[in-house]
């Protein structure tokens, strides 16, 4: 890792920097003004009074932290506006940048689950969010503006905060960066991320927390949009500089873009949005389509699962046919006759883990249960990447629904031996269709 220093003029400038931006700080929430307020404390004293003010910080950091996470939650909006900024966070001490938010930057799966209660559990929110991460990194999102109508999306450009396993994404597929910033700063990249791992074989593993720094992120020196070259500060020491005063830089999808004019930034975002699909343009479709996601001969696998200790069916091959026939008839009939659905059905899966350690990985979405059928499943002789859509189906407590899919993409979870599963069937192979999207805003309110 390179240490990344100031020299003494740059020193003054960034402290000026920081200041500044100190005070266009929001204000009305009690640990992060009590913490902003230290802040302005510690960038703007001198190197021996810095030294005892420290653990103070170390507290306030600390306490922030609680305010910010429950922001996250009931406020994404806020809780992104009320990150310490970048040009601040170079200045902390590093026992203080660690306890601050995770500043997440980076292509990566948004999906958003559709689900349907099961019969006499407790009924969670219709629509949830999370974003998986190309190292194993899983988060629950919360969101707002156009991403609340967005559905899943198998790579998108996620820009937000991040609190344990809770992510606020910010509405923009980017950030601009500040002037006074130093790409890459360690500071600036502290991460304390779960972590989902799989094995040598793609079952999922044990949970675990990672706290570590970032990997640095490219600087491209060519402008996106005109393609001209373009230049980044560097030290004597080659090390990265500060972001000139008007130098127009832009982070997304984990890079460092230096653009050849502002006047190009609007531009770049509306290029990242337009390729997600989010300005009502085309989308790269999740599986290859006959004519579009919601038309067409469509194929689904329906994985038929059971858990080790009871080796149990979770339906017969017979019931499975019959609820892919079921869905078949349904889609005919919605679709007015544009969409069909041909299902087919595994042998019994058994599935590598037991149903206690499924539902102790993740008792509301479940979400090792379908990554280790498809694995399974694939080990059989059917592999879900053939397959426009796949369902898992199961019996056992892992997951708070009695059936869920992703709105717009592929997966789905189903739960056996309850009323709702033919239910549950129907409506989630529609959402995954993305047939019915409309309500998504809606629903997560």
């Amino acid at each position: 890792m390179v240490a990344v220093s100031f020299q003494k003029n740059d020193t003054a400038e960034a402290t000026r920097l920081a200041v500044e931006r100190l005070a266009r700080q929001p204000r009305g929430h009690t640990a992060s003004d009590a913490f902003m307020a230290w802040a302005s404390r510690f960038v703007a004293a001198e190197e021996g009074e810095k030294a005892r003010l420290v653990d103070e910080g170390i507290t306030l950091a600390t306490a922030r932290r609680i305010e910010l996470k429950s922001l996250i939650v009931t406020a994404p909006r806020t809780a992104i506006e009320n990150a310490v900024p970048p040009v601040v966070r170079q200045l902390l001490p590093r026992a203080i940048a660690e306890r601050l938010e995770e500043r997440v930057n980076e292509q990566a799966f948004f999906g958003v689950l559709g689900a349907l209660p099961g019969a006499g559990s407790e009924v969670g929110p219709p629509v949830r969010r999370e974003v998986k991460t190309s190292d194993g990194g899983v988060y629950r999102a919360f969101v707002y503006g156009r991403r609340a109508e967005q559905v899943t999306t198998t790579s998108a450009s996620i820009v937000g905060v991040a609190v344990d396993n809770y992510l606020a994404v910010d509405e923009r597929p980017l950030r601009t960066v500040e002037a006074g910033e130093i790409p890459n700063h360690p500071n600036n990249n502290t991460r304390r991320r779960t972590l989902v791992p799989v094995d040598a074989q793609g079952f999922a593993q044990d949970k675990v927390v990672r706290e570590e720094i970032a990997p640095q992120r490219n600087i491209v020196q060519t402008c996106p949009i005109s393609g001209k070259s373009t230049s980044a500060p560097q030290r004597e020491d080659s090390t990265a500089g500060s972001v000139e005063v008007g130098q127009p830089v832009v982070e997304a999808g984990g890079q460092f873009h230096f653009l050849c004019s502002g006047g190009h930034i609007l531009a770049v975002e509306e290029g990242i949005i337009a390729a997600e699909g989010g300005n009502g343009g085309p989308r790269k479709p999740l599986s290859a389509p006959a004519a579009t996601q919601s038309t067409g001969y469509k194929t689904n696998l329906l994985m038929r699962v059971a858990f080790p200790e009871s080796q149990k069916p979770s339906v017969s091959e017979k019931e499975g046919h019959d609820l892919g026939k079921g869905v078949q008839d349904w889609m005919l009939d919605t679709s007015f006759g544009v969409m069909t659905f041909m299902t087919t059905v595994t042998p019994t899966i058994i599935m590598p883990r037991t149903e206690a350690w499924y539902a102790n990985a993740d008792a509301t979405s479940a979400g090792q249960v379908l990554t280790d059928a498809r694995v399974a499943s694939k080990a059989a002789g059917y592999d879900p990447a053939n397959y426009d859509f796949d369902t898992v189906i199961f019996t056992g407590s892992p997951g708070s629904f009695g059936g869920q899919a992703y709105v717009g993409g592929k997966g789905c979870w189903l739960k056996s031996g309850t009323g709702v599963a033919w239910r549950a069937t129907n409506t989630a192979t529609t959402l995954a269709s993305g047939t019915r999207t409309s309500g998504i805003r809606a629903a997560s309110r």
